[in-house]
Protein backbone atom coordinates (compact mmCIF):
# COMPACT_ATOMS: atom_id res chain seq x y z
CA UNK A 1 0.00 0.00 0.00
CA UNK A 2 1.00 3.50 0.70
CA UNK A 3 5.19 4.19 1.61
CA UNK A 4 6.05 4.60 4.91
CA UNK A 5 2.71 3.06 6.70
CA UNK A 6 4.10 2.95 9.66
CA UNK A 7 3.39 -0.22 12.07
CA UNK A 8 0.90 1.58 14.52
CA UNK A 9 -1.62 2.59 11.04
CA UNK A 10 -0.52 -0.35 10.01
CA UNK A 11 -2.11 -2.27 13.42
CA UNK A 12 -5.17 -0.12 13.35
CA UNK A 13 -6.00 -1.84 9.81
CA UNK A 14 -5.41 -4.83 10.59
CA UNK A 15 -7.64 -4.67 13.37
CA UNK A 16 -10.03 -3.37 11.53
CA UNK A 17 -10.56 -5.91 8.67
CA UNK A 18 -10.18 -8.60 12.03
CA UNK A 19 -13.15 -7.25 13.13
CA UNK A 20 -14.50 -7.42 9.69
CA UNK A 21 -14.15 -10.67 9.98
CA UNK A 22 -15.41 -11.29 12.70
CA UNK A 23 -18.25 -9.44 12.42
CA UNK A 24 -18.92 -11.71 8.88
CA UNK A 25 -17.87 -15.10 10.65
CA UNK A 26 -21.66 -14.25 12.16
CA UNK A 27 -23.63 -13.56 9.15
CA UNK A 28 -26.46 -16.03 7.63
CA UNK A 29 -23.53 -17.73 4.77
CA UNK A 30 -21.94 -18.96 8.56
CA UNK A 31 -25.44 -20.52 9.39
CA UNK A 32 -26.07 -22.25 6.55
CA UNK A 33 -22.25 -23.72 6.62
CA UNK A 34 -20.39 -21.56 3.53
CA UNK A 35 -17.62 -19.96 5.62
CA UNK A 36 -15.24 -21.88 8.17
CA UNK A 37 -12.33 -18.94 9.29
CA UNK A 38 -11.08 -16.00 8.22
CA UNK A 39 -7.45 -14.71 9.10
CA UNK A 40 -5.45 -11.42 8.05
CA UNK A 41 -1.79 -12.43 8.13
CA UNK A 42 -0.26 -9.00 7.27
CA UNK A 43 3.04 -7.37 8.29
CA UNK A 44 4.41 -4.37 7.15
CA UNK A 45 6.94 -4.83 4.41
CA UNK A 46 10.57 -3.41 3.32
CA UNK A 47 10.29 0.31 3.47
CA UNK A 48 6.87 0.64 5.40
CA UNK A 49 4.96 -0.82 2.82
CA UNK A 50 1.65 -2.82 4.26
CA UNK A 51 1.42 -6.51 2.43
CA UNK A 52 0.33 -9.40 2.95
CA UNK A 53 -3.08 -11.37 1.98
CA UNK A 54 -6.36 -12.21 3.53
CA UNK A 55 -6.96 -15.58 3.89
CA UNK A 56 -10.15 -17.15 3.86
CA UNK A 57 -10.77 -20.67 4.52
CA UNK A 58 -13.98 -21.97 3.52
CA UNK A 59 -15.66 -25.36 3.53
CA UNK A 60 -16.85 -27.39 1.09
CA UNK A 61 -20.52 -25.40 0.73
CA UNK A 62 -18.73 -21.97 1.08
CA UNK A 63 -16.78 -22.90 -2.34
CA UNK A 64 -19.94 -23.50 -4.09
CA UNK A 65 -20.73 -19.40 -2.79
CA UNK A 66 -17.43 -17.70 -2.40
CA UNK A 67 -18.67 -15.33 -5.05
CA UNK A 68 -21.07 -14.42 -2.21
CA UNK A 69 -19.14 -14.20 0.61
CA UNK A 70 -15.88 -12.15 -1.31
CA UNK A 71 -19.02 -9.70 -2.19
CA UNK A 72 -19.84 -9.29 1.65
CA UNK A 73 -16.79 -9.19 2.60
CA UNK A 74 -15.86 -5.98 0.47
CA UNK A 75 -19.55 -4.76 1.35
CA UNK A 76 -18.08 -4.33 4.59
CA UNK A 77 -14.73 -3.43 3.85
CA UNK A 78 -16.76 -0.24 1.70
CA UNK A 79 -18.32 0.20 4.87
CA UNK A 80 -14.91 1.00 7.17
CA UNK A 81 -13.79 3.18 4.05
CA UNK A 82 -17.04 4.97 4.59
CA UNK A 83 -17.52 5.55 8.18
CA UNK A 84 -13.64 7.07 8.75
CA UNK A 85 -10.93 6.05 11.03
CA UNK A 86 -12.25 5.74 14.82
CA UNK A 87 -9.86 7.02 17.38
CA UNK A 88 -11.35 4.82 19.98
CA UNK A 89 -10.05 1.79 17.74
CA UNK A 90 -6.43 3.18 18.09
CA UNK A 91 -6.75 3.76 21.80
CA UNK A 92 -7.31 0.33 22.26
CA UNK A 93 -4.31 -0.56 20.33
CA UNK A 94 -2.27 1.96 22.59
CA UNK A 95 -4.21 2.63 25.87
CA UNK A 96 -2.42 3.95 28.08
CA UNK A 97 1.19 5.26 28.58
CA UNK A 98 1.43 3.10 31.58
CA UNK A 99 1.79 0.04 29.53
CA UNK A 100 5.39 -1.72 29.33
CA UNK A 101 6.94 -1.46 26.00
CA UNK A 102 9.07 -3.34 23.89
CA UNK A 103 12.07 -1.74 21.56
CA UNK A 104 9.67 0.87 20.26
CA UNK A 105 6.44 3.12 21.50
CA UNK A 106 3.70 3.31 18.88
CA UNK A 107 2.04 6.40 19.42
CA UNK A 108 0.99 8.27 16.60
CA UNK A 109 -2.04 8.75 15.38
CA UNK A 110 -2.44 9.55 11.63
CA UNK A 111 -6.05 8.94 10.31
CA UNK A 112 -4.96 10.67 6.57
CA UNK A 113 -2.72 7.58 6.13
CA UNK A 114 -4.97 5.14 7.87
CA UNK A 115 -8.31 6.36 6.03
CA UNK A 116 -5.87 6.36 2.33
CA UNK A 117 -4.74 2.60 3.12
CA UNK A 118 -8.31 1.89 3.53
CA UNK A 119 -9.46 3.37 0.32
CA UNK A 120 -6.85 1.50 -1.26
CA UNK A 121 -8.71 -2.03 -0.67
CA UNK A 122 -10.95 -2.02 -3.85
CA UNK A 123 -12.54 -4.72 -6.35
CA UNK A 124 -10.12 -2.62 -8.71
CA UNK A 125 -6.59 -3.85 -7.22
CA UNK A 126 -7.78 -7.00 -5.55
CA UNK A 127 -5.83 -10.52 -6.45
CA UNK A 128 -7.95 -13.65 -5.55
CA UNK A 129 -6.21 -16.50 -5.02
CA UNK A 130 -8.84 -19.84 -4.90
CA UNK A 131 -7.27 -23.06 -4.18
CA UNK A 132 -9.39 -26.17 -4.17
CA UNK A 133 -9.48 -29.96 -5.14
CA UNK A 134 -12.77 -28.75 -6.77
CA UNK A 135 -10.49 -27.59 -9.78
CA UNK A 136 -9.17 -30.84 -10.54
CA UNK A 137 -9.60 -31.08 -13.81
CA UNK A 138 -10.86 -28.23 -14.88
CA UNK A 139 -7.65 -25.86 -15.17
CA UNK A 140 -5.26 -24.96 -18.32
CA UNK A 141 -1.69 -24.58 -17.03
CA UNK A 142 1.10 -26.25 -14.81
CA UNK A 143 3.35 -24.49 -12.49
CA UNK A 144 6.64 -25.86 -13.48
CA UNK A 145 8.60 -26.26 -10.71
CA UNK A 146 6.42 -27.88 -8.39
CA UNK A 147 3.61 -29.31 -10.77
CA UNK A 148 0.78 -27.55 -9.61
CA UNK A 149 -2.35 -27.22 -12.08
CA UNK A 150 -4.09 -24.00 -11.97
CA UNK A 151 -5.95 -21.20 -14.24
CA UNK A 152 -5.91 -17.62 -14.53
CA UNK A 153 -9.03 -15.69 -14.77
CA UNK A 154 -9.20 -11.88 -14.96
CA UNK A 155 -11.81 -10.83 -12.32
CA UNK A 156 -13.18 -7.15 -13.47
CA UNK A 157 -13.75 -4.39 -10.38
CA UNK A 158 -17.75 -4.42 -12.04
CA UNK A 159 -17.83 -8.02 -11.48
CA UNK A 160 -16.70 -7.84 -8.11
CA UNK A 161 -19.65 -4.89 -7.71
CA UNK A 162 -21.93 -7.09 -8.87
CA UNK A 163 -21.16 -9.65 -6.33
CA UNK A 164 -21.24 -7.68 -3.80
CA UNK A 165 -25.48 -6.71 -4.88
CA UNK A 166 -25.99 -10.42 -4.89
CA UNK A 167 -24.42 -10.81 -1.27
CA UNK A 168 -26.50 -11.69 1.58
CA UNK A 169 -28.48 -8.37 3.07
CA UNK A 170 -26.50 -8.27 6.38
CA UNK A 171 -27.04 -5.82 9.15
CA UNK A 172 -23.07 -4.91 8.88
CA UNK A 173 -21.91 -2.26 11.53
CA UNK A 174 -18.40 -0.96 13.01
CA UNK A 175 -17.22 -3.08 16.25
CA UNK A 176 -18.63 -1.54 19.64
CA UNK A 177 -15.70 -0.56 21.98
CA UNK A 178 -14.08 -3.05 24.67
CA UNK A 179 -15.42 -2.27 27.78
CA UNK A 180 -12.97 -4.97 29.38
CA UNK A 181 -10.36 -2.97 28.72
CA UNK A 182 -8.98 -1.28 31.98
CA UNK A 183 -8.84 2.51 33.00
CA UNK A 184 -7.54 2.49 36.19
CA UNK A 185 -4.11 1.42 36.57
CA UNK A 186 -3.47 2.26 40.37
CA UNK A 187 -2.70 -0.07 43.07
CA UNK A 188 -5.45 -0.95 45.27
CA UNK A 189 -5.14 -1.12 48.99
CA UNK A 190 -6.85 -4.11 50.87
CA UNK A 191 -8.52 -2.78 53.82
CA UNK A 192 -9.99 -6.24 54.65
CA UNK A 193 -7.92 -9.91 55.08
CA UNK A 194 -9.08 -12.27 52.29
CA UNK A 195 -8.78 -15.76 52.64
CA UNK A 196 -7.46 -17.13 49.22
CA UNK A 197 -8.74 -19.16 47.31
CA UNK A 198 -12.48 -18.47 48.24
CA UNK A 199 -15.33 -20.02 46.16
CA UNK A 200 -16.49 -17.56 43.99
CA UNK A 201 -19.79 -19.46 42.73
CA UNK A 202 -20.97 -23.01 42.52
CA UNK A 203 -22.53 -24.26 39.38
CA UNK A 204 -24.23 -27.20 41.11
Amino acid sequence: MSKNFGRENHEYVVCALHCCSTVILKTVPVRRGHKLRITWPMTPGIHHYMEGPMVIELTDAGHANAEHIIGLLFKYITLLQQSGVCKWIFDELYPSKDWLVGSFLLSTFSPEVIQSALNELTPNNVRIFWESTNFDGHTEMTEPWYGTAFSVEKTTGSTIQEWMKRAPEEDLHLPCPNVFIPTDLSIKNVKEKVNIPFLLRKSQ
